[in-house]
Protein backbone atom coordinates (compact mmCIF):
# COMPACT_ATOMS: atom_id res chain seq x y z
CA UNK A 1 0.00 0.00 0.00
CA UNK A 2 1.25 3.48 -0.82
CA UNK A 3 2.51 5.42 2.20
CA UNK A 4 0.64 8.58 1.11
CA UNK A 5 -2.74 7.24 2.12
CA UNK A 6 -3.68 9.94 4.59
CA UNK A 7 -4.53 7.48 7.32
CA UNK A 8 -5.30 4.25 5.46
CA UNK A 9 -1.98 2.83 6.62
CA UNK A 10 -0.05 3.42 9.81
CA UNK A 11 2.17 6.25 8.60
CA UNK A 12 1.60 9.47 10.52
CA UNK A 13 3.98 11.35 8.22
CA UNK A 14 1.74 11.31 5.19
CA UNK A 15 -1.59 12.58 4.00
CA UNK A 16 -3.52 13.48 0.92
CA UNK A 17 -4.43 11.24 -1.97
CA UNK A 18 -2.87 8.08 -3.39
CA UNK A 19 -3.08 6.77 -6.96
CA UNK A 20 -6.65 5.52 -6.59
CA UNK A 21 -7.60 8.83 -4.90
CA UNK A 22 -8.32 7.40 -1.49
CA UNK A 23 -8.07 9.98 1.24
CA UNK A 24 -7.81 9.57 4.97
CA UNK A 25 -11.48 10.39 5.45
CA UNK A 26 -13.39 8.89 8.34
CA UNK A 27 -17.20 9.12 8.19
CA UNK A 28 -19.30 9.83 11.25
CA UNK A 29 -22.79 8.35 11.64
CA UNK A 30 -25.52 9.81 9.48
CA UNK A 31 -27.58 12.44 11.27
CA UNK A 32 -31.27 13.16 10.67
CA UNK A 33 -32.37 16.73 11.18
CA UNK A 34 -36.01 17.89 11.20
CA UNK A 35 -36.71 20.77 8.82
CA UNK A 36 -39.69 23.06 8.69
CA UNK A 37 -40.74 22.27 12.26
CA UNK A 38 -43.75 24.27 13.30
CA UNK A 39 -45.31 24.29 16.74
CA UNK A 40 -48.94 23.21 16.77
CA UNK A 41 -51.62 24.77 18.92
CA UNK A 42 -51.00 22.12 21.54
CA UNK A 43 -47.99 22.86 23.75
CA UNK A 44 -47.10 19.16 23.98
CA UNK A 45 -46.84 18.34 20.26
CA UNK A 46 -45.34 19.76 17.10
CA UNK A 47 -45.76 19.11 13.39
CA UNK A 48 -42.73 18.60 11.17
CA UNK A 49 -42.70 19.01 7.42
CA UNK A 50 -39.78 16.66 6.85
CA UNK A 51 -36.23 15.64 7.53
CA UNK A 52 -32.85 16.08 5.95
CA UNK A 53 -29.69 14.16 6.70
CA UNK A 54 -25.95 14.60 6.53
CA UNK A 55 -22.77 12.63 7.05
CA UNK A 56 -19.61 14.32 8.28
CA UNK A 57 -16.28 13.19 6.87
CA UNK A 58 -13.08 14.37 8.45
CA UNK A 59 -9.91 13.67 6.60
CA UNK A 60 -6.92 14.65 4.58
CA UNK A 61 -7.12 17.08 1.71
CA UNK A 62 -7.26 14.86 -1.40
CA UNK A 63 -4.32 16.41 -3.24
CA UNK A 64 -0.80 15.01 -3.42
CA UNK A 65 1.23 16.04 -0.35
CA UNK A 66 3.29 14.59 2.47
CA UNK A 67 5.07 15.53 5.69
CA UNK A 68 7.92 13.03 5.55
CA UNK A 69 10.75 15.58 5.64
CA UNK A 70 9.35 17.43 8.66
CA UNK A 71 8.05 14.52 10.71
CA UNK A 72 10.58 14.96 13.50
CA UNK A 73 9.42 18.55 14.00
CA UNK A 74 6.78 19.24 16.63
CA UNK A 75 4.91 21.17 13.94
CA UNK A 76 5.06 19.08 10.74
CA UNK A 77 4.82 21.09 7.54
CA UNK A 78 2.86 19.64 4.61
CA UNK A 79 4.79 19.67 1.35
CA UNK A 80 2.98 19.54 -1.98
CA UNK A 81 4.46 17.00 -4.37
CA UNK A 82 4.03 19.49 -7.24
CA UNK A 83 2.29 22.82 -7.31
CA UNK A 84 0.70 22.43 -10.76
CA UNK A 85 -3.06 22.16 -10.28
CA UNK A 86 -3.42 19.51 -13.02
CA UNK A 87 -1.49 17.00 -10.88
CA UNK A 88 -4.03 17.43 -8.06
CA UNK A 89 -7.25 17.63 -10.10
CA UNK A 90 -7.46 13.93 -11.01
CA UNK A 91 -7.27 12.51 -7.46
CA UNK A 92 -9.59 15.23 -6.13
CA UNK A 93 -12.09 14.55 -8.93
CA UNK A 94 -12.03 10.81 -8.28
CA UNK A 95 -12.46 11.35 -4.53
CA UNK A 96 -15.30 13.89 -4.79
CA UNK A 97 -17.10 11.91 -7.50
CA UNK A 98 -17.07 8.88 -5.18
CA UNK A 99 -18.43 10.99 -2.30
CA UNK A 100 -21.17 12.46 -4.51
CA UNK A 101 -22.08 8.98 -5.71
CA UNK A 102 -22.37 7.71 -2.11
CA UNK A 103 -23.89 10.74 -0.42
CA UNK A 104 -25.26 13.19 -2.99
CA UNK A 105 -24.31 16.87 -2.80
CA UNK A 106 -21.03 17.61 -1.04
CA UNK A 107 -20.04 20.63 1.04
CA UNK A 108 -16.30 20.89 1.64
CA UNK A 109 -15.22 22.87 4.70
CA UNK A 110 -11.57 23.90 4.67
CA UNK A 111 -10.11 24.97 8.00
CA UNK A 112 -6.69 25.78 6.52
CA UNK A 113 -4.78 28.73 7.96
CA UNK A 114 -4.66 31.58 5.42
CA UNK A 115 -2.03 33.78 7.11
CA UNK A 116 0.66 34.83 4.62
CA UNK A 117 3.43 33.08 6.61
CA UNK A 118 1.45 29.89 7.30
CA UNK A 119 3.00 26.59 6.25
CA UNK A 120 -0.56 25.40 5.43
CA UNK A 121 -1.34 28.27 3.04
CA UNK A 122 0.24 26.88 -0.19
CA UNK A 123 -1.72 23.64 0.11
CA UNK A 124 -4.90 25.54 0.96
CA UNK A 125 -4.55 27.77 -2.11
CA UNK A 126 -4.00 24.77 -4.40
CA UNK A 127 -6.97 23.01 -2.77
CA UNK A 128 -9.25 26.02 -3.34
CA UNK A 129 -8.18 26.39 -6.99
CA UNK A 130 -8.63 22.68 -7.72
CA UNK A 131 -12.06 22.60 -6.02
CA UNK A 132 -13.05 25.63 -8.11
CA UNK A 133 -11.92 23.88 -11.33
CA UNK A 134 -13.84 20.75 -10.27
CA UNK A 135 -17.11 22.60 -9.58
CA UNK A 136 -16.85 24.61 -12.81
CA UNK A 137 -16.78 21.33 -14.76
CA UNK A 138 -19.97 20.03 -13.09
CA UNK A 139 -23.34 20.36 -14.82
CA UNK A 140 -24.88 21.07 -11.40
CA UNK A 141 -22.45 23.43 -9.71
CA UNK A 142 -24.42 23.18 -6.46
CA UNK A 143 -23.45 19.48 -6.23
CA UNK A 144 -20.15 20.52 -4.61
CA UNK A 145 -19.62 23.66 -2.56
CA UNK A 146 -16.49 24.78 -0.77
CA UNK A 147 -16.42 26.88 2.35
CA UNK A 148 -13.12 28.26 3.62
CA UNK A 149 -12.88 29.22 7.28
CA UNK A 150 -9.54 30.24 8.81
CA UNK A 151 -9.93 28.26 12.03
CA UNK A 152 -6.52 29.37 13.33
CA UNK A 153 -7.36 33.06 13.02
CA UNK A 154 -10.88 32.79 14.44
CA UNK A 155 -10.44 30.13 17.12
CA UNK A 156 -6.68 30.05 17.76
CA UNK A 157 -5.26 30.25 21.28
CA UNK A 158 -8.29 28.34 22.59
CA UNK A 159 -10.75 31.06 21.49
CA UNK A 160 -13.52 28.49 21.09
CA UNK A 161 -16.05 31.19 21.99
CA UNK A 162 -15.70 32.12 18.29
CA UNK A 163 -17.07 28.78 17.05
CA UNK A 164 -20.49 30.39 16.42
CA UNK A 165 -18.73 32.35 13.62
CA UNK A 166 -18.03 29.01 11.91
CA UNK A 167 -21.64 27.89 12.27
CA UNK A 168 -22.89 31.24 10.92
CA UNK A 169 -20.39 31.09 8.04
CA UNK A 170 -21.70 27.65 7.06
CA UNK A 171 -25.34 28.72 7.32
CA UNK A 172 -24.86 31.76 5.07
CA UNK A 173 -23.41 29.61 2.31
Amino acid sequence: DDARSGGAVDDARSGGAVDDARSGATPSPQRLVPIGTQASSSASSSASSGFTSFVTLRGSIPVRWNEEESFISLKPRPELELEQDEVHLQPLTTHLDALRHSYGSVAVLSLIEHKETSHERPMGLVFERVIHAYTQALADQDACRMLAFDFHRECGKLAFRNLPFLVKHCQVR
